[in-house]
């Protein structure tokens, strides 16, 4: 029995378009990119048994990224997002070092992260992270715990 020419080229057009796109939406996307400016956040880190919990202000920046779906852009330590759904999640592994003055350096160890979209101008952030405090010769091991509501500007 010979085959159709057509269920051919359906097979042929099934193959060749599996595994094509990144599988997210760009209205998912389009939803994160931007600026945002904190409108209720905390911070909470505890070092050797003190926790201090401070308020988070001012603004991040979120861009399309290049091998991830988006990125948290900062000069000293930007994360890489990948959406499903209207969640941005921050891929595993990342590290970066933060230098709020000449003595001290914080190496962070994001272990998770996540932005929520509630809306097309309002997301939420929670995030957990390591950190090693060196400051004065000493070093610190640290943890850091974020909670927040951001809108868009």
């Amino acid at each position: 029995m010979r085959r159709s020419g057509y269920s051919s080229l359906v097979v042929l057009y099934l193959l060749a378009t599996v595994g094509c796109g990144d599988g997210v939406d760009n209205t998912s996307i389009e939803t994160f990119i931007g600026t945002w400016k904190y409108s209720s956040a905390t911070n909470t880190t505890v070092c050797a048994g003190d926790s201090e919990t401070s308020p988070m202000t001012g603004s991040l920046q979120i861009e399309k990224g290049t091998s991830s779906d988006l990125v948290v852009v900062d000069p000293e330590c930007s994360i890489k997002l990948d959406i499903s759904n209207n969640v941005a999640t921050a891929q595993a592994g990342q590290t970066c070092t933060q230098r709020p003055d000449d003595q001290t350096a914080i190496d962070l160890t994001f272990t998770s992260w996540i932005f929520t979209s509630t809306g097309e101008t309002t997301m939420t952030e929670s995030g957990t992270a390591k950190a090693s405090v060196t400051s004065g010769g000493q070093t610190f091991p640290c943890s850091m715990t974020v909670t927040g509501e951001l809108a868009k500007l």
